[in-house]
């Protein structure tokens, strides 16, 4: 008895300190992605959802703790449209009854600009960043992966989901069979037009168990180390041989690293996202700071001592 209030204390100090909760709510994803693992665990083809008066009593619980911004780790929260208007329902109606303001980090598929209602509700529920395998913008590349989601309108989707005043935390996948030699100059420039803040660009893995292994496997591009274990995604490591040129894709990659990091570029992207909001007629305000606020990250990193110290001799910053 003593054990189980100790290490409940220890759970609450932790929450407390880290601010966000990280909470399965469902999984299970209906599209047949060649190198996603998802897809081919049993049953994981199909919808299975969480109880959505459990999903409110933990938020309740955890929120109560002084926990205000959750990660929804789901295969794709909108997989279900009708359980997922249930749920943000669910969580309108909570924050309506206790006042509290919360934000919500979840991940779904770029289907949502079709959804305008829902995302509608969605804003006013606390939902500030999506997580959304944009992939690739080549529409081959995409064809060749069953990204098939993807193919119709991606640009006008991703500017759609901006204009609501979602971040989108995309993924992005470099060594497709179908890229081609304008593959980072094109990504480069979609981000651009679209005002993507976030990225996770990394390379095609083939992880065991997936058609993508298996493809891989027949054709003799596969690359097994017999030191290792289990396969992890690594995002500039891959077990496969490409079909492009491995120096291009060096000199490509650290390319696309450098303009994307740039300021110049940085300010380009994030000047497009807002003139998205502000010019259109759908952009919702939340009413939390939100997981992608840039003054209580840059307090924090004041705070950290040795994240200062390592800044500063890295020369980003002078303290003279």
């Amino acid at each position: 008895m003593r054990s189980n209030i100790f290490f409940k204390s220890l759970l609450e100090i932790f929450l407390l300190i880290n601010g966000s909760f990280n909470k399965l709510w469902k999984k299970g994803i209906s599209f047949l992605c060649e190198f996603c693992d998802i897809r081919v665990l049993p049953g994981n083809n199909q919808a299975h959802n969480k109880n959505i008066d459990l999903i409110i009593d933990e938020i309740n619980e955890h929120y109560k703790r002084g926990i205000g911004k959750f990660q929804f780790a789901c295969d794709n929260f909108i997989g279900d449209p009708k359980w997922a208007n249930e749920c943000v329902d669910a969580i309108l109606e909570w924050k309506e009854r206790t006042g509290a303001n919360i934000s919500i980090f979840a991940w779904l598929t770029i289907n949502l600009y079709k959804m305008k209602s829902l995302m509608k509700k969605m804003r006013k529920a606390g939902f500030s960043i999506l997580f959304i395998g944009i992939e690739s913008v080549n529409q081959n590349s995409l064809l060749e992966t069953a990204k098939v989601q993807n193919m119709k309108s991606l640009g006008e989707a991703v500017e759609t989901i901006h204009s609501f005043g979602f971040i989108i935390a995309p993924g992005f996948i470099f060594g497709f069979d179908s890229d081609d030699d304008k593959t980072f100059q094109n990504t480069l420039a979609f981000i651009n037009q679209t005002g993507i803040l976030g990225g996770d660009p990394s390379f095609l893995v083939a992880l065991a168990g997936t058609p993508l292994y298996a493809r891989m496997k027949a054709s003799d591009r596969l690359v097994v180390n017999q030191n290792q274990g289990a396969i992890e995604r690594k995002k500039i490591m891959t077990n496969i041989l490409y079909l492009q040129d491995k120096d291009f894709l060096v000199k490509g990659f650290m390319e696309f690293v450098k303009v994307f990091t740039s300021p110049k570029f940085q300010y380009s992207r994030f000047h497009t996202n807002i003139e998205l909001m502000i010019t259109g007629s759908n952009f919702i305000p939340i009413d939390d700071t939100g997981y992608a606020s840039p003054l209580p990250y840059v307090l924090k990193q004041i705070k950290n001592r040795e994240y200062l110290c390592n800044v500063s001799l890295n020369g980003l910053f002078s303290f003279e």
